[in-house]
């Protein structure tokens, strides 16, 4: 009789049936992109965000004064509760701030790892070579814009990122609970995660009542301590994030040439725009997401797949509008555009490169090359973004 051969784990299985290796080649690019954006990202001791948002409410909660960390907690404190437990390892070894902060980024890159692996595995499922996997694993791991947002002390924004593609990636599968629960944490993770619920729901092709209800469950789950702490810590600064910019006025956004002119070159926003605040990317949400979904009617394949590219359109738009635009602020959109392009293409990502070269010399090149004219960054922004709105949006 012929032998048998014995069964190989369900795991192994599991895996095959997935695609992707984590191994090997894929494996080592992953480890040397993390090991990259870990060592540039969080060398020294000076993270400015950090220090002056978040440093003394985190310290609260490791002491254990649970009140006082919701009060003093800013925008984000959702974010900062559901890491606690990596910077809380910090005190098995009696490890000071810089540890603390440390600790607290690496849910958010192990999150973009994992990320990359996944679609690194579905390349590779479609045939793709090593080339386009690895330039995938590095630009969502490793890319200027996720370095210089742990470098300023935002690594959330690389975690809201994820989350939010994860979120439209499992609508796109028929996971109705999953997506919305990753969407509701986004949410909670930073509120411009509600820019994801649209480009979710659309790509979802069954039960979104289900998905609505998930949002709903995780994102007030993690808000809820926080809301009910009245005091002048979490609720004022999230009303005050929401509904008033002017004491913040970047020439990165569309509304920068209708400022008036003030000192050294800088501008102060118009007041209609001043109590709009950072309103306004969320509410062209939704008429944007029923003009998508009027153009694809006819075609609910496309509707689902290209649900990304609408993320990517809605989070470069709450760039483009919000005048608190800084040099962190693109990481998502062009995450959403890289997992686009990596979910729907066999080659290398050229599009989410391409676009995070041109945003980096738009934020970075530019404001050493032009030193201190504003005017010039907010032309140089203008003169990149538009036609990259025009161009996404014509895709769509």
């Amino acid at each position: 009789m012929r032998a048998t051969a014995p069964r190989r784990p369900i795991a192994s299985r599991a895996l095959d049936r997935v695609g992707p290796s984590w191994s090997g080649a894929t494996g080592a690019t992953a480890v040397l992109a993390l090991t990259v954006s870990a060592l540039v990202g969080l060398h020294g001791t000076d993270w400015p965000d950090w220090a002056h948002e978040a440093q003394t409410s985190v310290s609260a909660l490791l002491a254990g004064h649970l009140a006082t960390f919701f009060r003093l907690a800013p925008a984000y404190g959702p974010s900062l509760l559901m890491r606690a437990p990596a910077f809380a390892l910090s005190r098995l070894w009696g490890g000071g701030e810089v540890a603390i902060y440390r600790l607290s980024a690496l849910p958010c890159l192990a999150a973009a790892a994992a990320l990359a692996l996944w679609l690194a595995g579905q390349l590779r499922h479609r045939g793709a070579g090593l080339t386009a996997q690895a330039a995938t694993i590095a630009v969502c791991i490793a890319s200027p814009l996720a370095v210089i947002s742990l470098q300023q002390g935002h690594p959330e924004e690389m975690l809201g990122a994820v989350l939010c593609v994860a979120g439209v990636l499992c609508a796109q599968r028929d996971r109705p609970i999953w997506s919305g629960v990753l969407v509701g944490l986004a949410i909670a993770n930073k509120e411009w995660g509600i820019l994801a619920v649209g480009p979710a729901l659309v790509a979802l092709p069954h039960h979104r009542l289900r998905a609505m209800t998930a949002m709903a469950v995780a994102g007030l789950g993690a808000l809820a301590p926080f809301v009910l702490v009245r005091a002048s810590g979490f609720v004022g600064q999230t009303e005050g994030v929401a509904l008033h910019t002017a004491g913040i006025f970047n020439p990165w956004q569309l509304w920068w040439f209708l400022g008036s002119e003030a000192q050294h070159g800088a501008r102060t926003a118009p007041a209609w725009l001043a109590a709009s605040g950072h309103l306004l990317p969320v509410a062209i949400m939704p008429p944007l997401t029923l003009l998508y979904l009027a153009c694809t009617r006819r075609d609910p394949g496309r509707r689902r797949r290209d649900a990304l590219l609408l993320l990517a359109l809605l989070l470069m738009l709450r760039c483009a509008l919000d005048p608190w635009d800084t040099v962190y602020y693109p990481l998502p959109f062009l995450t959403a555009l890289l997992a686009w392009e990596a979910t729907g293409t066999i080659r290398p990502p050229f599009i989410a490169l391409v676009g995070t070269l041109l945003t980096w010399f738009v934020f970075q090149g530019a404001t050493d090359l032009f030193a201190y004219r504003q005017d010039l960054f907010a032309a140089v922004f203008l003169a990149v973004s538009l036609p990259a709105l025009c161009l996404v949006a014509r895709r769509l």
